[in-house]
């Protein structure tokens, strides 16, 4: 079965008629792109994008021995790249306010990918630096001037 197959299949048992399927493959990723109309969106993304993740998740581990270290990525609507975006403005926002009170800011607590792409987003920000805490659901990114000293 191949991961198209996998995916029609899926949106059959889920009685969703998509507008449009794409599988791309990029370095190290699969990447399953759905749309739908806008009342079935809710029930494939899920309270944060969490029904989203778990279908990466079963799909990876589903083509596991046929993937080679390559992770399966489902989006839908572009749910991910939308939340990518204001995750990044979050990120400059966190960013501004930290530099100019010199003091860090925490941030809400988010999902791991988000996180990930904040963090990329201010790697390259002199004068600022970022760092996870917490555990579980109630880990957060803390976003910090570099004049600001931690304590080891």
């Amino acid at each position: 079965m191949t991961v198209q197959e996998y995916t029609d299949q899926l949106l059959d048992l889920l009685r969703i008629q998509p507008e449009k399927v794409e599988i791309v493959e990029e370095e190290g990723y699969i990447f399953v792109m759905i749309d739908v109309i806008e009342d079935d969106a809710g029930k494939m993304i899920g309270n944060k994008g969490e029904t989203l993740y778990s279908l990466g998740q079963i799909m990876s581990l589903t083509f596991q021995d046929q993937l080679d270290d390559k992770r399966i990525v489902v989006d839908v609507n572009d749910y991910k790249g939308k939340r990518e975006e204001r995750a990044t403005e979050i990120g400059y926002e966190a960013a501004e306010r930290a530099r100019q009170e010199q003091r860090p800011i925490d941030l809400p607590p988010l999902a791991a990918y988000e996180r990930r792409v904040i963090h990329q987003a201010l790697s390259e920000d002199e004068g600022i630096f970022t760092r996870s805490e917490g555990e579980g659901r109630d880990r957060r990114l803390v976003v910090y001037p570099d004049s600001y000293k931690i304590d080891a």
